[in-house]
Order: C-alpha cells, then sequence, then structure tokens
C-alpha cells in the first residue's frame, strides 16, 4: 500500500477556494486533505473522499468538534460559527457544540469511511463492502437521536440474520460501534447508542474457525501439485507461503532488497504486513536455494532482476491482491486458497513439537504478556531460526524428492529456456 503523504493549506477560505482545492487534490505530489483558515486558525476544512463534500472542523484545545457540513453550511457561516463555540466552550467545557448536519445513521457510517484513508486497500472495500450492502439498506436512513437498540435488532440484524453468515453479523457489529464511537469523540452525535451492547446480545450464534482445506496428509499431493504447474511465479508464491507461513500480501510485496543473503534473513517491513509491525525471518538453507534459483529464473525469463519477487506485467509494482490470489487459484485448480498454505504451516509446526509462541513469532500474530521472554529480540531470533531449519528438514524428509524438484527450481528454468527456443524455431 502507498501512503499518501498530506499536506495542509492556511488560506482564506472562500467557496473559490474551496473548489480550487476540490478540483485540484494534489500540490507537488502531495495530497491535500484539509484547509485552515489564515483569519481563524481554529477553523478547518476536511475533504471527503470524492471531494463534492466536506466537514468544518473546530480545533479548540487540542480537541476537534465537527460543526458542520460543505455545501450544506456555507464558508461564511462556518466562520461566524466560531466564535459562538468558542464562547460556548469558555463557559462549559462539555458543551455540545456539534453542527446539525449529521442527523441519520448513513452520515455517520460516511464519516467513519473517511476515517480509514490511510488503511489498506483491502480493509477499506471490506468496510465499503459492508456499509453498502448490510448496514445502509436497513438503518441508513434512520435518525441518529431516535435510533434505538430495539430498532438496531429488529431492522437490522433480524433481517440479516437469515441472509448472512454469523462471522459477517460480527464485522457489521464491530463496524457499526467504530462508526458511533468515532461520532461520539468528535462530538457530531450528542449519545452514543452503541455503548455496552454486545454481540451477544443480537446474536447467540457461535463463530466457528473455517476448516483449512490442506491437512498434513495433504502435503505430498500439495508438493506434485506444485512442482507440476505451468506457471513459475504461482508455484514460487505458494512454496515461500509454504515454507515461512507468511501472508499472500506480505508475500506478493516482497522486494529483492528485503533478503539478505549474506546474513541469510528476510525483513517485511511495516507497510508490507498485516498487522503493522515488521516481521524479521530467518532464511535456512531451504529457502536460500529456492529464493537463489527464482532469482537466476526471473533474470533468465526478463533479462533483469526485478524490484519485485512477483511483479505486474510493467514490472513497475507488485501484484495486485487479486492478482496474486489468481495465480494461487490457477496452481491449486481451486482446490485451495492462500490462506490454507497459512494454516497447514502452522498445524504442521505446531504436530512436530514448537511452541504455538514461536509459531505466533513466525506468522507474526500478537504475543501475550505472558510470554515476555520472546520479546527479547536475540532469543526471538534463535527460536524462529531454529523452528524453521527443523521444520523445513522435516519437510524435506517426508518427500525430499518432490521438495527439492520444486525448491530448486532448475526444472522450471529448463522448462522456460525450451519454450523459448521452440518459439524461436
Amino acid at each position: 500500500m502507498t501512503v499518501k503523504k498530506e499536506r495542509v493549506i492556511t488560506t482564506n477560505i472562500t467557496k473559490s477556494e474551496i473548489k480550487k482545492y476540490e478540483a485540484t487534490p494534489f500540490i507537488d505530489d502531495l495530497y491535500i486533505r484539509e484547509l485552515k483558515d489564515a483569519k481563524k486558525p481554529q477553523l478547518r476544512l476536511r475533504y471527503r473522499k470524492d471531494r463534492t463534500q466536506a466537514s468544518w472542523l473546530l480545533v479548540y484545545k487540542r480537541k476537534w468538534y465537527v460543526i458542520g457540513l460543505w455545501p450544506v453550511m456555507s464558508a461564511n457561516d462556518a466562520k461566524d460559527q466560531v466564535d459562538k463555540k468558542i464562547a460556548l466552550l469558555l463557559l462549559d467545557k462539555q458543551a455540545q457544540i456539534n453542527g446539525d448536519g449529521f442527523k441519520t445513521v448513513s452520515q455517520v457510517l460516511d464519516l467513519h469511511q473517511d476515517k480509514l484513508l490511510k488503511t489498506s486497500k483491502n480493509r477499506q472495500a471490506q468496510v465499503r463492502s459492508l456499509i453498502k450492502n448490510q448496514l445502509k439498506p436497513y438503518i441508513g436512513e434512520c435518525e441518529v437521536k431516535a435510533l434505538s437498540r430495539i430498532t438496531i435488532m429488529k431492522q437490522l440484524f433480524v433481517p440479516l440474520q437469515s441472509l448472512n453468515a454469523v462471522s459477517t453479523l460480527k464485522q457489521v457489529h464491530s463496524l457499526l460501534n467504530s462508526a458511533f464511537k468515532t461520532a461520539f469523540t468528535l462530538n457530531v452525535i450528542e449519545h452514543n447508542v452503541m455503548t455496552g451492547l454486545k454481540f451477544s446480545m443480537f446474536c447467540s450464534g457461535k463463530i466457528s474457525p473455517k476448516e483449512s482445506a490442506l491437512k498434513k496428509g495433504d502435503l505430498k499431493q500439495l508438493l506434485i501439485q506444485l512442482d507440476q504447474a505451468v506457471d513459475v511465479e504461482g508455484a514460487m508464491l505458494a512454496m515461500i507461503m509454504l515454507l515461512q507461513g507468511t501472508r499472500i500480501g506480505e508475500t506478493r510485496k516482497a522486494k529483492w532488497r528485503e533478503f539478505n543473503f549474506q546474513k541469510r534473513s528476510w525483513q517485511i517491513p511495516i507497510l508490507s504486513t498485516k498487522t503493522r509491525v515488521s516481521l524479521h525471518l530467518p532464511m535456512t538453507q531451504v529457502l536460500f536455494n529456492l529464493v537463489t534459483a527464482y532469482r537466476d529464473y526471473q533474470i533468465k525469463k526478463y533479462g533483469q532482476v526485478s524490484t519485485y519477487l512477483f511483479p505486474n506485467k510493467k514490472h513497475n509494482r507488485c501484484l495486485t491482491e487479486t492478482e496474486a490470489n489468481n495465480l494461487i487459484q490457477l496452481v491449486s485448480g481451486k482446490q485451495w486458497q492462500a490462506h490454507d498454505l497459512r494454516k497447514l504451516f502452522s498445524s504442521v509446526n505446531f504436530s512436530i513439537g514448537h511452541d504455538t509462541t514461536v509459531i505466533d513469532l513466525l506468522t507474526n500474530h500478537k504475543i501475550g504478556v505472558l510470554h515476555e521472554t520472546y520479546h527479547d529480540k536475540e532469543v526471538q531470533a534463535v527460536s524462529k531460526r531454529d523452528a524453521l531449519v527443523k521444520y523445513h528438514a522435516w519437510l524435506c524428509s517426508e518427500d525430499e524428492s518432490q521438495l527439492m524438484c520444486v525448491i530448486n527450481a532448475r526444472s522450471h528454468i529448463a522448462k522456460f529456456e525450451r519454450q523459448s527456443n521452440e518459439n524461436k524455431v
């Protein structure tokens, strides 16, 4: 994900200035998210994602208040409100000075969606889908002041229960709760109807973890499947996930510069991880053989080493999430998905005796406070290396011929060379 660098423009906020920056969202590659009034610096205008609407914000003693919406509230009206709102706050720090623009649940949801602009594209798409398909059609037009717990139950969760899985209902509850919390924190609404409302109050069903399509006993057939795959990039993508337990996002975004072949390590940066925590993975001899052979393959195919292990057709970016998943589906014959490889990694490591904390460290899961021993970086590194060496050795002992065939990747390079020579003839 590319994070846009943002800039706040200080100017005399007028209708023409608002329209000017509405049409010109970028200046010198900096994204203009807000306007700050030169004469009344407490007043800000924050553009919504489509930039046709914006929120009037009052910043007072490090607190932010939403006092209205553009274009419902004009620039002159917003400026007139600044002194009045500050006067109310001087008399009463707890005074409700929110604007009148946020009347419906849809507006609360839109505000929360704007807040997520810096999250991953995948998360943004997930939130947009939930708001569009599960929330707005049922309670979007409900007035915030009239919204009650019984309304949420009857108009939202009762009809949704017959159409969606329990896991989806859980996501709906979590999103609605976050949206109202955001709105209440910004003083857009006077009362948070979701306070104290647990998911169990609306739905009694339990969320069962999805069973993995790949079991330990499927490993031999899986290795054969990867070895016989026509698409080398797809097989390599799957093989790295199987060997390292990485997520598909972390794997498809991998850059060659993240691999230190001298120190035998792979450093996955914060922006590539789901948890926004960088991940340091040791490089065993098995992984070293795999990626160096794949690098040779990439040089032979493209005439150079790309920035990414898995570049798009133009070689200017990595594969998108959809493109990467399509590769996995091509390799698997739609029998299993990328996350099944990660589940297989965890289950096999647990079955051969590895501690769950070490597995969590390898898969970049959050570890509990009771495992403070593993917070020491040196201990973490040793534990992860020992676990991966043992795991890879076990994989080789299970079916060395098939695994080494994929790891060496020489057969794939030979196939490519033969195909190239045949095309020339």
